[in-house]
C-alpha cells in the first residue's frame, strides 16, 4: 500500500470511530462508578454549574475516567444534561436545564 493510502484510511477508522464512541465517554472502563463519586460530582455540579469535565475532575479530585464513568451514569439515569457550545462540552444538572436544546448527548 501506499503511505498515503495507508494514512487515508487510517484517517477513515478514526472518523468511524468517533461516530461510533459518541454517546459513550468512559471507552475504558465497564464498570460502574462508586456512590462517593456519585455524590462528588453531583455536589460540584450543585455548587457551580455548568462545568467542563476538566473543572469536574479539579473540583472532585477524581480521574478523567472516573468523572467520565459518573458523568455517562448521571446522563443515562437523566440527572445530568451536557450540551456543547463551541466545541467545548458542558454539564448541567437536569433540573438547571433551562434550554431544551441541551438535552441532547453529546
Amino acid at each position: 500500500m501506499q503511505p498515503n493510502a495507508i494514512l487515508a484510511s487510517s484517517i477513515i477508522a478514526v472518523r468511524l470511530l468517533k461516530t461510533s464512541t459518541m454517546t459513550k465517554l468512559a471507552l475504558f472502563n465497564k464498570l460502574p462508578p462508586r456512590a462517593a463519586y456519585i455524590v462528588r460530582v453531583l455536589d460540584t455540579l450543585k455548587k457551580a454549574s455548568p462545568l467542563k469535565v476538566g473543572d469536574i475532575e479539579k473540583a472532585t479530585k477524581l480521574t478523567k475516567t472516573q468523572a467520565l464513568c459518573t458523568l455517562e451514569k448521571l446522563i443515562e439515569d437523566q440527572v445530568v444534561c451536557s450540551y456543547r457550545e463551541k466545541g467545548i462540552v458542558f454539564y448541567t444538572l437536569a433540573e438547571n436545564n433551562t434550554n431544551p436544546d441541551q438535552n441532547t448527548p453529546t
